[in-house]
């Protein structure tokens, strides 16, 4: 790390801003698996430096390849993607739903499909033009909305009429093996009526807003009225994790959005460090430099915040591994990998630097105009 970098002032150079997603970019080509998944730990040690166990799941190799799709066109990335699409093909279960461990992992029989799992492999798919049944599974997603607002995490059999024959299928899945079912819910700490804040800003992001998904936009923007963002999830327990993920709606064109968005954005610099990094880590220190992005948030605090990522980029490309989320409120056991950390540091540091080109662009225009103006009177 080179503690002088981040207090620099001016502009970042263009190619130190290059470099440093390259070698990122190369970092995740040379660890993607072969058959397209990514490396993800499980560990109950809050700083994920002990009892590291790697954990064969979907749901991580679906964030990275989100993380990547604003990087098209890159020759190492295209093909990153090309390589994760038929591992999500494989794993997509009946209906275009997917879980959130893979086909071989022990714990798949017993772990319904999940919302956050579905919604980002089907943006993926959708941003790529791979053939799903695209219908079919916002057909689901849409059957596990709640009366109240917001869309519940799990895909399982539910007290409400309906004659879709995949949901019934789906749901009952759990039959199978109820005593072990019963077991893997009281572990856990999931409950099958969850309902997460992040969770349903990704479904948001996926599905769209529509009069079907008025009420789960209304319900996103009433958690951040009600300043619920703390404990709006039980797997994500960083209100960074959730203004990153409201924003990508509000930066997709969501402009409902825009009553909340200088509250976001002031309650995201309570999080923000002496040293400018933001939370406890450099994920959440991405996420916020994106949230920045996404919510127009201050030029100069940007650019601290990019200063910060770019000091701290590993030997090889990489950024150092932390917990992204835990399996309940207790925070008794967290997930990441070097390898999420990193999607989520170039994914971050790409968009700074498309905002930083069109901002001097746009500079570059009113000064001209100004000069124009000027020379006319």
């Amino acid at each position: 790390m080179d503690a002088r970098s981040i207090n620099e002032t001016g502009a970042i150079p263009v190619i130190q801003i290059e470099q440093a997603i390259n070698r990122g970019v190369d970092y995740l080509y040379k660890h993607q698996y072969p058959n397209g998944e990514f490396c993800c730990y499980t560990s109950p040690d809050l700083r994920m430096q002990k009892a590291c166990v790697p954990d064969s799941a979907v749901f991580p190799a679906a964030v990275i390849a989100s993380t990547l799709l604003g990087l098209a066109g890159h020759p190492k990335v295209d093909a990153l993607l090309k390589k994760t699409v038929p591992f999500f093909q494989y794993q997509m279960m009946r209906g275009g739903i997917c879980n959130y461990y893979t086909l071989r992992s022990p714990l798949f029989k017993l772990n319904p499909p999940d919302i956050d799992t579905t919604a980002y492999v089907g943006t993926l798919f959708d941003v790529w033009r791979i053939e799903y049944p695209r219908e079919s599974t916002r057909t689901l997603m849409l059957i596990n909305q709640r009366s109240k607002g917001g869309i519940y995490t799990w895909f399982i059999l539910r007290f409400r009429p309906t004659v879709n024959r995949i949901a019934w299928r789906t749901g009952l899945r759990g039959l199978k093996s109820p005593l072990a079912s019963l077991r893997f819910w009281l572990k856990h700490e999931y409950k099958r009526n969850d309902v997460g804040g992040v969770v349903n800003a990704n479904a948001l992001y996926y599905l769209g807003v529509t009069e079907a998904t008025r009420s789960t936009l209304d319900y996103l923007i009433q958690i951040v009225k009600k300043g619920e963002e703390v404990h709006c999830d039980s797997w994500y327990r960083s209100p960074i994790n959730f203004y990153y993920a409201l924003g990508r709606n509000y930066y997709k064109g969501v402009w409902e959005l825009e009553s909340v968005r200088s509250i976001v954005l002031e309650r995201l610099m309570n999080h923000q460090q002496p040293d400018g990094s933001f939370g406890d880590n450099l994920l959440e220190t991405a996420q916020a430099l994106s949230t920045l992005i996404y919510w127009q948030g201050h030029p100069a605090v940007a650019e601290r915040t990019a200063r910060v990522l770019l000091a701290h980029q590993g030997k090889y490309g990489e950024w150092p591994r932390a917990i992204f989320f835990y399996r309940g409120p207790g925070k008794t056991v967290g997930w990441g990998s070097e390898e999420i950390t990193t999607g989520f540091c170039v994914e971050a540091l790409n968009a700074y630097q498309n905002w930083a080109k069109k901002m001097d662009t746009d500079n570059r225009i009113n000064n001209t105009a100004l000069k124009d103006y000027e020379a006319s009177k």
